[in-house]
């Protein structure tokens, strides 16, 4: 029994390139794809796009661009859109939260309609039932990512409406409103933990990194994306300045950086008075100690 075939991939200076076997014996033209996607996602996207292409359900658009799926189905316009999604700079939590939700809630439910039959009405009858026994934060979240994956399904030209069932204002008042917390809910360390946890024997850099978080409330990635130059002074008040984080997966690839979750991120933190020495001491010693050479400022 004659193996399937399934494309193959190559190395091109700083990027994959994918060739499929076509109906006929043809071949296609290579494939570039994103310099993101590694040998392993180039060969699944390989092999993904080889059985499209044997069955006629792959339109290729010129010589070098990705192709997309030719059915429009919620299904199969889901599956090309999380390719996408996962050649994109996104979080990798993010691209696994918006296959979660394709999977799991929009696909069972919507995966059959057409984008004909995909209507506000369909849409609305869906979120009702998605609201049974789910958070009004993750009825929110699976809605952003239908909402998203048409958009970018539209802006990519593989489906053609005018306006998006998910943006009709009837529609977005099916979501339930999300309720803060009260004041006594809202997760908190104890002096004691924290005292605790600042105790424990860590290199000195995790340490500090503790200490920084515990009296700051800084989210992880912007501690990360800190430097020397982001410590200044307002009004006689040290404070940290942040303005870029570091994600495990940013603008330049792992351990990079991208810019804060949301324009009021970028903002200054005071720095507490407990904390100042050791961060003088990380600067005139900690840090060479660290990386074997000084800071740059």
């Amino acid at each position: 029994m004659p193996r399937p075939r399934t494309g193959s991939v190559s190395w091109h200076v700083d990027h994959w390139d994918v060739r499929l076997s076509l109906p006929g014996g043809r071949r296609s033209p290579p494939i570039h794809l994103p310099s993101t996607i590694g040998e392993a996602e180039a060969r699944r996207q390989a092999a993904d796009w080889a059985g499209l292409a044997l069955e006629g359900k792959l339109v290729l658009e010129g010589t070098t661009e990705p192709p997309r799926a030719a059915g429009e189905t919620v299904a199969e316009l889901g599956k090309s859109w999380l390719r996408l999604v996962k050649a994109s700079a996104l979080a990798p939590a993010t691209i696994a939260g918006h296959g979660s939700n394709f999977r799991i809630r929009i696909e069972p439910k919507l995966g059959a309609h057409t984008i004909k039959t995909l209507s506000t009405g369909v849409v609305r009858q869906w979120l009702r039932e998605i609201r049974v026994g789910l958070s009004a934060t993750k009825v929110r979240d699976t809605y952003n990512t239908l909402a998203k994956m048409l958009d970018e399904c539209a802006a990519e030209g593989w489906i053609d409406f005018e306006t998006s069932p998910c943006r009709h204002p009837k529609v977005r008042a099916e979501l339930p409103a999300v309720e803060l917390p009260d004041e006594d809910d809202v997760q908190t360390l104890s002096e004691r933990q924290v005292a605790t946890m600042l105790h424990a024997f860590a290199p000195f850099v995790v340490w500090l990194r503790e200490l920084v978080g515990a009296t700051s409330g800084m989210r992880d990635e912007e501690i990360a994306g800190l430097t020397f130059a982001s410590l200044e002074e307002r009004h006689g008040v040290p404070v940290y300045r942040i303005r870029d984080v570091i994600a495990v997966r940013g603008e330049e690839g792992w351990a990079s950086s991208k810019a804060t979750k949301n324009a009021s991120s970028k903002r200054r933190v005071p720095v507490h008075p407990a904390v100042l020495p050791y961060l003088d001491a990380w600067k005139s010693a900690g840090w060479r100690a660290h990386v074997g050479r000084e800071p740059n400022t």
